[in-house]
Order: C-alpha cells, then sequence, then structure tokens
C-alpha cells in the first residue's frame, strides 16, 4: 500500500516556506489601522423588519478597490480587483465553502470553476459556462435598461423592466425545481 505522507508533508513545509516569506515581505492589517486602507460599508434592512438583509463592504488601498464583500442574509460573494480582471468566488448557501470561483474580464465572465466540498477544483463544462455567460449577459442589459429608466425618471418603463425581471425569475426558480 502505497502512503501520501511524504507528498503532503512536502506540501505544508512548500505552504509554511511560502507563508514565511510572504510575512517577512508583507505587513497584513485590518481597516483602520493602516491609513492607506479604507473601508466603506452599505448596510440595508430591505424588508424595514429590523434586520439587515445586505450588506456590501468595500475595502480601498489608496483609490484603488482591492476587496468587495457582498452579503445578503445567505449568501457570501467576494471580489478581488486585479487590473481588468475580477476574480469572484461565492458561497450560495452560505455553509463557508465557497462553491464557484469566477473570472471576469470587462464584467464579463471569462472562466468558471466549481470548488467541490472536497476541496478539489473543476473548470465548468463548456455548456454550462456558455449558460452562465448567456445568463449574465441577459441580466446585465436587464440591469442597464432599469438603470436608464430610472435615471430618465420613467416609471412606466421602470415596471416593464421590473416585470421582466420578475419572469426571468420565475422562469430560472421552474427551471431549477425542475432539474431537482
Amino acid at each position: 500500500m502505497r502512503t501520501n505522507i511524504p507528498r503532503c508533508l512536502n506540501r505544508i513545509l512548500i505552504l509554511m516556506v511560502t507563508l514565511l516569506l510572504m510575512t517577512n515581505h508583507m505587513a497584513f492589517s485590518e481597516p483602520g489601522t493602516d491609513t492607506n486602507l479604507h473601508e466603506k460599508v452599505v448596510e440595508m434592512d430591505i424588508n424595514k423588519d429590523g434586520f439587515k438583509e445586505y450588506r456590501c463592504q468595500e475595502i480601498s488601498r489608496g483609490a484603488n478597490l482591492v476587496l468587495r464583500t457582498i452579503w445578503d442574509g445567505k449568501t457570501v460573494t467576494h471580489a478581488f480587483p486585479v487590473g481588468d480582471y475580477v476574480f469572484l468566488e461565492h458561497d450560495a448557501d452560505g455553509d463557508g465553502l465557497f462553491e464557484q470561483i469566477s473570472i471576469l474580464k470587462d464584467n464579463d465572465i471569462y472562466e468558471t470553476y466549481q470548488r467541490l466540498p472536497n476541496g478539489q477544483v473543476n473548470p465548468l463544462s463548456t455548456d454550462r459556462l456558455l449558460e452562465l455567460q448567456k445568463g449574465c449577459a441577459e441580466a446585465k442589459g436587464m440591469m442597464t435598461n432599469l438603470v436608464d429608466a430610472v435615471t430618465n425618471k420613467n416609471s412606466q418603463k421602470v415596471e416593464q423592466v421590473l416585470e421582466s425581471i420578475r419572469k426571468k425569475e420565475q422562469e430560472m426558480k421552474n427551471k431549477k425545481h425542475i432539474s431537482e
């Protein structure tokens, strides 16, 4: 029987050395203790029930956004902007395991991965990636229409866009229910 102990120890040693080198060259700090890091938090009680259902925290280094965390009462999304790319990790069920990892380029999904409970990361199938990209493009279009309608103070158009969003949401719920 073959054992993986030496291989695991080697990985742990590499990780420890890497962390040691990083801590010797970097100072980790929390917002408020580093004068270059700035934190902005927005919380909303959407249902007006005294409970904040939505929270967005942004941490910037100088003028550059370095981390955005969005929490909607259950799901958590971390966004890490790097140049023209944004790396996202998403915890859909609030269990602490970020099941989906995505790379966005120019606000479009470039690639997406699924993290399994054992920690293994796999790219989504091409069909699933294309479906996700299409859905995100539709969502961006709806959001653009909504912003335009609100900006132009066109309440009839706002209601039309909101109704199309509700229909799409119901379609997605029905599709998810059928696939389960």
